[in-house]
C-alpha cells in the first residue's frame, strides 16, 4: 500500500506494534516533487495517517488502510406489513445506523409491477456509528389483492468497499381488491331458513410465520388483520400442536 506525501519530513500515528514505514529521498530545493512511501503493519492496525512537515511549517495528511470499507447496517422500521388500497399511499419510518466504515449510500427497494416504492432520503453520507431517520414510501398500482414483498438494500457509492450492498429489512405489503362487499339484504326474511348468512372475511399479514424461542423466555409476534366485509364482532384464539 503507497501513499504519496509531497512534503520533507513524514511522521505516522500508530501506538508501539509491529510495523514498518519506508520514505524516499527528498531531494533539497525540489518543488511540487513527490515522495512515495509505504506502510506495513499487523492486522490490529490496518489503518495510518502520514503527516508531512517541511522546514518552514507547512504540513499535510495522507490517509492509507491496508484493507478495504466494510458496509454494514443496523435498521429498525415502526413496522414490516403494510396493507393498501388502490391509489393509497403508506409510509414506513425507519432508523438506520452505520456499523460499518464512513461513506456514502444510496438506498433501494425491490420493484414490483404493482407497486410504487422509494427510499427518502434517496442517498446518504454516514460517518462510523453514525445514525439517520428515514421512511418507505410505497403506493398500490392497480385493483389487484395480492401479497408482495419488498426488499429494502443499501447501495456502496465507493468501488473499494469489500460488501457493495446490503439488505437493510423486508415488507410484507398486501394489496387490498377494490371490490365492495356484498351485505346481507335489507328486507327481514320471511322464514328462518330464507335468512341470509353475512359474510366474513378477515384478511391477515404477519411479517414472519417461522419464530424460534429460547426456554423461559418469551415472544411477542405483531400481524394486522383487516376485515373485508361486514362490521362484526371477533375474538382471536391461538391453537397449540405438539
Amino acid at each position: 500500500m503507497t501513499c504519496t506525501v509531497c512534503l520533507l519530513l513524514v511522521f505516522v500515528n500508530i501506538l508501539s506494534v509491529l510495523v514498518s514505514l519506508s520514505v524516499s529521498a527528498f531531494n533539497r530545493g525540489a518543488v511540487n516533487t513527490s515522495i512515495p512511501a509505504s506502510f506495513q503493519s499487523n492486522c490490529c492496525h490496518p489503518k495510518v495517517i502520514f503527516v508531512g512537515l517541511d522546514l518552514v511549517g507547512n504540513m499535510g495528511t495522507c490517509s492509507v488502510s491496508l484493507v478495504p470499507d466494510i458496509v454494514s447496517f443496523s435498521a429498525k422500521p415502526n413496522t414490516t406489513a403494510v396493507s393498501l388500497r388502490s391509489g393509497e399511499t403508506a409510509k414506513v419510518p425507519f432508523t438506520l445506523t452505520n456499523l460499518g466504515s464512513r461513506g456514502s449510500f444510496s438506498f433501494r427497494v425491490t420493484k414490483t409491477s404493482s407497486l410504487i416504492s422509494y427510499v427518502i432520503p434517496f442517498s446518504l453520507a454516514l460517518d462510523a456509528n453514525a445514525s439517520a431517520a428515514g421512511h418507505v414510501v410505497i403506493a398500490s398500482r392497480g385493483n389487484t389483492s395480492q401479497l408482495e414483498k419488498l426488499i429494502v438494500t443499501a447501495v456502496a457509492q465507493s468501488d473499494t468497499v469489500n460488501i457493495n450492498e446490503v439488505t437493510l429489512f423486508e415488507i410484507q405489503v398486501s394489496v387490498l381488491s377494490e371490490t365492495p362487499p356484498t351485505t346481507p339484504p335489507t328486507t327481514p326474511p320471511t322464514t328462518p331458513s330464507t335468512q341470509a348468512l353475512k359474510q366474513i372475511r378477515l384478511e391477515a399479514v404477519a411479517p414472519n410465520n417461522r419464530q424460534s424461542i429460547k426456554p423461559g423466555a418469551g415472544l411477542e409476534v405483531n400481524f394486522t388483520v383487516t376485515n373485508l366485509a361486514a362490521a362484526e364482532t371477533f375474538t382471536f384464539d391461538v391453537s397449540f400442536t405438539v
